[in-house]
């Protein structure tokens, strides 16, 4: 868990979808390349119908930017990179975090619909040249929670307003760290 407001689900990664050296074609969403998760119904351990998040972690050299012998394309203001279910349906996120010169990539993806009998799949894709916006959803992602406040800058991705002021926070500070006073 978060905090206590909300549960985290853990999830296997079975990598990337084909050989990085080889000619790519598309996937039908315009992505070249994918990362499939698994998250087996043991791990989730969710009632059919609910609803929680999966924060994604993950470093890998092929989340990269091309800059960076990677392929994720478009890292002028966001990585071109997409959340699905298994079934090919967009999923909402937020992109907290990505790293060009390593491949770190930290996201959180609201997930609905669990069956307590079957895996859930969640497909993370990236290499797409020429996107013109984000495709990350945060507001959406948090949607009907009082708060949810991103500890770099305080701004609450609820979308309810409920901002923090960040004092005495510096980039040495953030995480692994205190975070300094939010008022």
């Amino acid at each position: 868990m978060l905090g206590s407001a909300f549960p985290i689900i853990p999830t296997l990664s079975l990598g990337d979808s084909g050989d990085p050296g080889g000619p790519r074609l598309t996937w039908p969403n315009g992505y070249r390349y994918r990362i499939r998760h698994v998250i087996t119904k043991e791990i989730h351990q969710q009632p059919s119908n609910a609803q929680g998040w999966v924060k994604l972690r993950i470093t890998n050299a092929v989340l990269k930017s091309v800059a960076n012998l990677g392929h994720v394309t478009n890292d002028a203001l966001w990585p071109d990179i997409r959340v699905e279910m298994g079934s090919g349906l967009p999923l909402k996120y937020e992109l907290e975090s990505w790293v060009a010169t390593t491949g770190a990539l930290v996201v959180y993806v609201l997930l609905g619909n669990f069956s307590a009998t079957s895996d859930y799949t969640v497909l993370l894709y990236y290499g797409k040249p020429g996107i013109t916006a984000d495709e990350a959803d945060p507001i959406a992602c948090w949607d009907g929670f009082a708060q949810s406040v991103k500890m770099s800058t305080g701004v609450d991705m609820s979308g309810n307003g409920r901002h923090f002021t960040l004092t005495g926070v510096t980039a040495g500070t953030l995480f692994n760290g205190a975070a300094g006073d939010l008022g």
